[in-house]
C-alpha cells in the first residue's frame, strides 16, 4: 500500500473514530456504577489501524483521535485519554506482534481496554492526589476487557470482510 493510500486511509479511520466518540458520548453510561468504563467504539479504528496499517500509523491516528476527542470533551480529557490511549496502543502493538494471530482481535482489544482503563485511573489519581481511586482499577479492569472484546469482534468481523491484498502492509 502507498504512503498516499496509508495517510488516507488513517484520515478516513480517524475521522470514522471521532464520529464513534461523538456518538457514543451522547449516551448514559453502559454500566452506571462504573461511569468512566465506556463500550470504546472509537477504539475500533485504532485497532483496526493497527492490523492493516501497522504501528506508526495507528500511533498517528491515536494522537489525532485524543487531541480532536478533546477539542469536543474539552482540553482536560487529554490529560486522561492521551496516555491511556498510548499505553494501549503498547500492549495492543505488542500482542498484535508477539502473538497474533494465535490470540485474536477480541483479546488483543480487551487486553488494550483493560489497560486504557487501568492507566486512565492512574493518571486519575496521580492528578487528583486520590490515590483511593485505584482501589476502581479491579472492577474497571474486568467490565473494560467485557468491552473491550466486544469492539475487538467487530474489528475481527470487519477484517474477515476485507480483500487480502488490504491485509498486507
Amino acid at each position: 500500500m502507498t504512503n498516499t493510500r496509508k495517510i488516507a486511509l488513517t484520515a478516513a479511520l480517524a475521522a470514522l473514530a471521532l464520529l464513534a466518540f461523538m456518538i457514543e458520548s451522547a449516551f448514559p453510561p453502559v454500566f452506571p456504577f462504573a461511569p468512566h468504563v465506556k463500550l470504546g467504539v472509537s477504539n475500533v479504528f485504532v485497532l483496526a489501524a493497527l492490523v492493516l496499517l501497522g504501528e506508526s500509523w495507528a500511533l498517528l491516528l491515536s494522537l489525532t483521535k485524543s487531541l480532536l476527542s478533546a477539542a469536543f470533551a474539552g482540553a482536560s480529557s487529554l490529560l486522561y485519554s492521551l496516555p491511556a490511549g498510548l499505553c494501549s496502543l503498547v500492549v495492543m502493538a505488542l500482542l498484535l506482534r508477539l502473538l497474533f494471530p494465535a490470540i485474536g482481535a477480541p483479546a488483543v482489544s480487551a487486553a488494550g481496554s483493560a489497560v486504557f482503563n487501568a492507566a486512565q485511573l492512574g493518571v486519575y489519581a496521580l492528578l487528583s492526589g486520590t490515590p483511593a481511586a485505584l482501589y476502581y482499577i479491579p472492577i474497571s479492569v474486568l467490565l473494560s476487557v467485557a468491552t473491550g472484546a466486544v469492539t475487538g469482534l467487530c474489528v475481527a468481523l470487519v477484517l474477515k470482510a476485507l480483500p487480502l491484498r488490504l491485509l498486507r502492509r
